[in-house]
């Protein structure tokens, strides 16, 4: 059994996004594997009441600190016992983030300023990487201590940290026999590669390149990646590091189906926006002239977006916006889930689910990444909108086809997402007992020496 401080920068409940799923799903395995696991969470903006008090016990104990502005509020304890946090005061970590874009557009408003006025003086060259901040966010000296503090008043031997861009705070802070485990979620450099071929813009603390994604790793024991495309590049970036995949799983459960419905389920994400709006603009159509029973279903956070209720507005029988639901298994009651998506990293989580409830998918070869093997057998691969179009149109015709795609579906999803796959590598590396090294001996001694020291004085 090991005891592991989870540490993220996003409140992980209510469980909206594949990201907060993540989270989720680890804490509730290391719950299930008796590992004893503290949450610390450093939100980027304030908690509202409802979201602290829908966090499910799955820690002992659950560390809130203060949103960014308020930095010179002290951490609070809201699930767990003890009262570790009195003395140990962790502020808030800071991202330039927006702060830092807008500062950088001013800069470049300024200098269009001053060429405007000198138009005869020296050319003023920009430099664009100079105008942001390094990617990942930024921690202050004091706030390494308060963490470096807690660390110290309590027997973590492992540390597991959520994304790359939270590595900064482990920097300069000495590991005393801790095993430091990052979980990905992404690879970065890739997205933001992604992201910039579809136009998309990149958030400043994102913007990794390759080299600087191999820097914010490099510090780490143990690299985790979401899906095996990935770990494989992971592994050929750091050769010298263990890299372990570690995916998703779901409840794997065969579920009823509602003829000729289609379903769409996505977060506010803009790349699940573009997804749905490419379908409602160029596959709809087409599908609704040649299938005119047929009904698309949209869940979750993207029905909220002004684009896509816009897109959706010209059908008003076919197409549903259900919006955030609370039971969201309602919405793989369908026939075929698409999923849209055209740029982006990681495991597309929602592709997954659908998997493991049996249904027919239809993605792109992003949606697809990482699960290579189910293409053509479990699910459906296409790049352009006519291509997805033809692919619908099949397998809302062809239910035998429909049944074949369910079946393979469900197969595959039994054969990689059950817990046992899913864990394979994690459980092995965190049920060996943790080392007692000579540096933590060292520092376990002096602790007890200055304890010994304050007692007798």
């Amino acid at each position: 059994m090991r005891r592991i401080l989870v540490i993220t920068h996003f409140f992980p409940w209510p469980v909206h996004k594949g990201c907060s799923q993540r989270v989720h799903q680890l804490l509730e395995h290391l719950r299930a594997k008796n590992h004893r696991a503290d949450l610390l969470v450093a939100p980027q903006r304030p908690l509202s009441p409802s979201s602290v008090e829908s966090a499910p016990p799955l820690v002992e104990r659950l560390i809130v600190s203060p949103p960014v502005g308020e930095g010179g509020r002290s951490a609070r304890l809201v699930q767990g016992v003890g009262n570790v946090i009195r003395a140990t005061r962790i502020p808030i970590l800071e991202t330039l983030g927006r702060q830092t874009l807008h500062g950088a557009q001013r800069l470049r408003s300024r200098i269009r300023q001053l060429r405007r006025r000198f138009p005869r003086g020296p050319t003023i060259l920009t430099n664009q990487a100079a105008c942001r901040t390094p990617p990942g966010f930024r921690f202050t000296e004091p706030q390494k201590k308060h963490l470096r503090q807690l660390l110290d008043q309590t027997d973590y031997d492992t540390v597991l940290l959520e994304y790359a861009v939270v590595a900064p705070l482990l920097v300069g802070i000495p590991r005393h026999g801790r095993l430091w485990l990052l979980d990905t979620h992404d690879c970065f450099h890739r997205r933001a590669q992604s992201l910039r071929r579809q136009g998309f813009p990149v958030h400043p603390a994102h913007d990794f390149t390759r080299e600087q994604e191999i820097e914010a790793l490099r510090d780490f024991d143990v690299i985790i990646a979401i899906q095996d495309v990935e770990r494989r590049a992971f592994q050929e970036m750091l050769p010298d590091k263990k890299v372990i995949c570690v995916g998703m799983t779901y409840p794997l459960e065969r579920l009823p189906c509602r003829g000729q419905h289609v379903t769409l389920v996505g977060s506010h994400s803009p790349l699940n926006a573009q997804g749905a709006v490419r379908v409602l603009d160029e596959v709809w159509p087409m599908i609704s002239d040649k299938h005119p029973d047929a009904v698309f279903d949209l869940y979750g956070g993207v029905c909220e977006l002004k684009n896509v209720r816009k897109a959706a507005q010209r059908f008003e029988k076919s197409v549903v916006l259900h919006g955030i639901i609370d039971d969201l298994e309602a919405a793989y009651h369908c026939d075929v889930v698409l999923a849209p998506l055209w740029a982006g990293s990681g495991l597309k989580t929602k592709v997954v689910e659908a998997l493991c409830y049996g249904k027919p998918v239809i993605t792109t070869p992003v949606g697809a990444q990482g699960l290579g093997e189910a293409v053509g057998s479990a699910m459906l691969v296409a790049n352009r909108p006519d291509e997805i179009a033809r692919h619908l149109s099949h397998l809302l015709s062809d239910k035998a086809r429909r049944r074949a795609l369910a079946e393979a579906a469900y197969t595959f999803a039994a054969n990689h997402f059950g817990p046992q796959q899913v864990y394979a590598e994690l459980d092995p590396l965190l049920d060996t007992p943790p080392k007692q090294t000579e540096e933590k001996q060292r520092h376990e001694q002096m602790v007890s020496d200055q304890t010994d020291r304050k007692a007798v004085a």
